[in-house]
């Protein structure tokens, strides 16, 4: 009785424990299947090819981002950004620049895009590529530049890529006029168009024309329109024409209309294009 009964208990814990180890050998394999099936669906195809992105201008600085995005084996072989100026000089190459940058954000150029490059052919995907310190203006427009190259690498369309740059122009005038004034001027372009301007004039102690009650209040008595007024309708006029020639005068504020022209020439002029 008593070696039936220990039979009967060493299969059963024989059976158990044969259930358990299949259990443990399946559950992992189907999860592991599951996992490389999504990958395999989310990844994205690509054609062999070199992919090339720029801008349409230089920035505010005077520099324009240019990439190159290497395909091979339909995966990101290698990428490589940079900026060049309308002398032909590279950022990663220039000396100043890079002991500059290095003293106020503790990296150089060259380290930044080094690092973006590399980061970009390890996750393969952008959206999975941080933002490097010190080089955030960098970075955002490296995101862009990938993000059109492999659009296009989908298709394999190696023509080059010019995209709008998107920045803000400033220019200001070195000395105060015999009245105490100074002006300035602030260009912002979105996607090829002035959507933003503005102008002003400031004193010695900092205080603005457009706020000066005071200031404004006399010129219209005495012009028929005041400095605030002219100055806004001298943006808004800017907005709508996108030419700065096809500006009209503004009666009572013939001098605020020159000084703006001249300003507003002196920041568009800082806008080189890119001629391919």
């Amino acid at each position: 009785m008593r070696k039936l009964f220990t039979l009967m208990l060493i299969l059963v814990l024989s059976l158990s424990l044969l259930a358990g180890c299949g259990s443990d050998e399946t559950e992992p394999t189907d999860a592991g299947n599951e996992e490389q099936q999504e990958t395999s669906e989310n990844q994205e195809t690509y054609v062999d090819g070199n992919y090339n992105v720029t801008y349409s201008h230089v920035d505010s600085h005077g520099w324009r981002p240019i990439l190159e995005v290497i395909i091979k084996d339909e995966k990101i072989s290698s990428a490589k950004m940079d900026y060049i100026n309308p002398e032909g000089n590279l950022k990663s190459e220039d000396e100043n620049y890079a002991n500059a940058m290095k003293n106020k954000s503790d990296i150089t150029p060259s380290e930044a895009f080094n690092e973006m490059n590399e980061r970009l052919v390890e996750k393969q995907d952008i959206a999975n590529v941080d933002t490097v310190t010190g080089a955030t203006g960098s970075s955002e427009s490296f995101t862009k530049m990938v993000q059109a190259a492999l659009e296009n690498a989908k298709s394999g369309d190696t023509s080059e890529i010019v995209l709008p740059m998107n920045d803000t122009y400033t220019a200001a005038e070195k000395d105060f006029d015999d009245h105490g004034w100074k002006a300035s001027v602030s260009i912002t372009f979105e996607d090829g168009n002035i959507t933003e301007v503005e102008y002003n004039e400031i004193d010695k102690d900092g205080n603005l024309k457009k706020d000066d009650e005071e200031y404004n209040k006399s010129m219209a008595e005495k012009s028929g329109i005041s400095a605030k007024d002219a100055m806004a309708q001298l943006e808004a006029s800017l907005i709508e024409k996108q030419d700065v020639e096809s500006i009209d005068a503004i009666t009572g504020a013939t001098g605020t209309v020159s000084r703006f022209k001249t300003l507003v020439n002196e920041a568009l002029n800082q806008r080189v294009p890119y001629n391919k």
